[in-house]
This record gives C-alpha cells, structure tokens and sequence, in this order.
C-alpha cells in the first residue's frame, strides 16, 4: 500500500471519531547541491539516514514515508498542535545533528524544514487540502531562511 492510501485510510479512521490529525512534511534542504557535489551514492546515505529518523522521531501507529525527491511526510492521528510541534522539532534538530561524511573527508551539513499542518483546522478537509496546507507552511519555512519547522495558518 502506497503512502497516500495508508494516509487516506488513517485520515478516513479519524475523521469518523472526530480526531484531529497532523501532516509533517520533512523536506531536506540544498540536497541537490549534496547529491551535485557528492554524488548520488551520498545522497542515497543522507534518504536513509533522515528516514531513520524520522521514523524513529513518530509515534507506533502513525504513517511516514518518502513523498518525493528529498521529502518526507508523517500523517499523525490523535495530534494536537503542542503535540506536533513536539515531534516536529527534535526532527530537525536530530536530523541536523547527522554526520556525513563526504569520499573527500568533508563533513556535510544537513538541515531540514518541516511545514507542518492540523486537520481540521486547514481550509479544505481533505487529504489533499492537508499536503496543500504543509506544503505551503514548508515553503513558508524555507523562505523564512530554511532550517526550522512552520505551522500552517489557517
């Protein structure tokens, strides 16, 4: 089962006991750059080593997967917004942590943002309308100068 379906699924479950539900969407900030100055076989390393992670960082129960490129997103049911951002922050600051090391010896730093979303406070109640609602907070975030976590206004 794909992510969207896992996501529509757990999305549909809380939206009939009236739960609220979080959207993270985890993007890696200048990985082009990583993969054009290292190579893909470090961009490989740096995938895996973020989706550790992250997947270490959510609750059992919740839906993580690779959403793209050099995204993430994490579907938490049963969230409030304290919540979120509890897991949302030690998210970057782990992921940001990381030690990778470059063929050259070179240390490569590593950040992420985090645009992170609350159903049903977004504007449209729906498993799109949620990514929408990330999506654009991440992309807030990363105009804001990158590195930190934006929740959606809604």
């Amino acid at each position: 089962m794909t992510w969207h379906e896992q996501a529509r699924h757990a999305l549909e479950r809380a939206q009939a006991t009236a739960a609220r539900v979080g959207l993270l969407m985890i993007d890696l900030d200048w990985f082009k750059r990583i993969n054009d100055n290292h190579g893909h076989p470090v961009g490989d390393e740096v995938l895996a080593k973020v989706a550790t992670v992250v997947t270490k960082a959510v609750r059992q129960g919740d839906t993580v997967g690779r959403y793209g490129g050099e995204e993430f997103a994490a579907l938490l049911p049963g969230v409030e917004e304290d919540e979120l951002r509890a897991i949302a922050e030690p998210i970057r600051t782990r992921i940001r942590a990381l030690r990778i090391t470059a063929p050259t010896g070179e240390l490569i730093p590593l950040t992420v943002t985090v645009g992170a979303a609350l159903h049903p406070e977004i504007p449209e109640p729906s498993l799109d309308g949620l990514v929408r609602a990330a999506d654009n907070a991440l992309y807030a975030g990363k105009r804001a100068g990158r590195d930190r976590v934006a929740l959606a206004s809604c």
